[in-house]
């Protein structure tokens, strides 16, 4: 699959073109990179020894040019040129956007961050509201912070102080009035729009306790959170195997969903997902939990039965999931750096399987739009990128690849609408967000 790297601030030197005095003849210069270019773009061929191995990367320098259309418009417009030549096909959409064309037929869109927030700590979790107006961000000295999308200061407008160790998950209910954290100090927190924090979870009730031998929920850091509905009920796991669905009005944990075997063995659980922004609807109570060795279990909420069991066909544990209960299907992202797309009424095999290196996928999202013909999803990863992946019949493209850090792992992610008008939110271990 042919991806494309670009300078971080690429948008910075067309910037310059377009508002150079000079009606003609202004230029400005950056670096591209076609990476597993296919035969249609490059004459590279493939190893020897593995014939259908990736070819190397293509190392570009791309010229833009200021140029003016004639008389009939006399606006500037900016051209490009790369160096070496290529077929590549440049079309400038906005201050944020480029668009290329590959050799290959397909077309990747570079879209740079609107907005960015540096707020010095390495971030773990993050969440938009329902409303895309505020952001809740988790880092890892045990820190909230809800930031004003808006606001022209990244100075927060709520710090929420508690936990006592690293963030693990941070999200709005679906008011957009209350917020649902977990950390690796073994709790749950609720949190009301003043700072208030009404509901700990964190210790199970003696009816539950006496079965398992433990007061403490989980043992482990609590891995991730899911939100059922409103927000009357809560679903937690962690890294000890365990899940667990819980009460908010009484703030006691109701039923243990973890399947016997993962509980036994204490196999990881990473993540869970019930739908968009991690919700559960009421007439769809399924929970599927992304676990450490490899599988996939999807747990009915309401019976708590494993009702299904999918291994991942890389043969690596999963780190994060997303469901989309109105086409049946999920994708999972694994710690060897593949995306896989699932029907659980087909389980036994992959719809789909992209991979472009061996970076841990951390985060990923479905986009769940019936009217998409095909699916999508966006992930970020261990190497620092993110991107959107639209899957097609055989194959898969990148759609869509967010300009921003490089190198350094991206931890945290949120999606909020579907497809290329969706907004996403970046974080990770250089401390800053970016919002595209």
């Amino acid at each position: 699959m042919e991806y494309l790297k670009i300078q971080q601030d690429f948008t910075d030197d067309i910037d310059s073109v377009r508002a150079a005095a000079a009606p003609d003849g202004a230029s400005a210069s950056f670096w591209l990179s076609l990476y597993n270019p296919t035969a249609a773009s490059s004459s590279e061929p493939t190893s020897a020894d593995d014939p259908s191995g990736p070819r190397k990367p293509i190392h570009f320098t791309v010229e833009a040019r200021k140029v003016t259309t004639p008389a009939v418009d006399r606006s500037p417009r900016v051209a490009f040129a790369t160096n070496p030549p290529s077929a590549l096909d440049f079309t400038f959409i906005d201050e944020t956007t480029l668009s290329i064309g590959l050799p290959s037929g397909t077309r990747t869109t570079l879209k740079s961050p609107k907005r960015s927030w540096n707020i010095s700590k390495r971030i773990s979790a993050i969440g938009f509201s329902p409303s895309g107006s505020l952001l809740v961000v988790g880092s890892n000295d045990g820190d909230v912070r809800v930031l004003d999308v808006a606001a022209p200061s990244s100075t927060p407008r709520l710090i929420l102080t508690g936990h006592k160790g690293e963030i693990t998950s941070a999200r709005f209910f679906r008011s957009g009035q209350v917020m649902l954290t977990s950390s690796a100090d073994l709790t749950t927190r609720v949190w009301g729009m003043l700072g208030e924090n009404p509901v700990t979870l964190r210790e199970l009730p003696d009816s539950l306790s006496s079965a398992i031998g433990s007061k403490l929920a989980h043992t482990r850091p609590v891995s991730d959170t899911g939100i059922i509905g409103v927000g009357r009920n809560v679903v937690t796991c962690s890294l000890d195997g365990s899940a667990w669905l819980w009460e908010l009005g009484s703030s006691l944990a109701i039923r243990d969903l973890a399947p016997a075997r993962m509980r036994e063995t204490r196999t990881p659980i990473h993540a869970v997902s019930g739908g968009p922004a991690r919700e559960f609807e009421t007439d769809d109570k399924l929970a599927l939990f992304a676990c450490g060795d490899g599988s996939l279990s999807a747990v009915d909420l309401r019976v708590k039965d494993e009702c299904l069991i999918m291994h991942s066909s890389s043969r690596s544990g999963l780190l994060t999931c997303s469901y989309d209960g109105n086409r049946g299907l999920v994708a999972c992202g694994s710690i060897l750096g593949s995306v896989e797309i699932y029907d659980l009424r087909q389980p036994a095999l992959a719809l789909h399987t992209f991979k472009r290196n061996e970076s841990p996928v951390n985060q990923v999202f479905l986009h769940g739009d019936a009217s998409m013909a095909h699916p999508r999803v966006t992930f970020a990863n261990d190497e620092g990128s993110c991107a959107l992946l639209q899957a097609g019949g055989d194959k898969a493209n990148i759609a869509m690849e967010y300009v921003g850090v490089d190198i350094e792992p991206l931890t945290a992610m949120d999606v909020r609408g579907v497809g290329d008008s969706s907004q996403v939110v970046t974080g990770g271990r250089e401390g800053i967000i970016r919002k595209y």
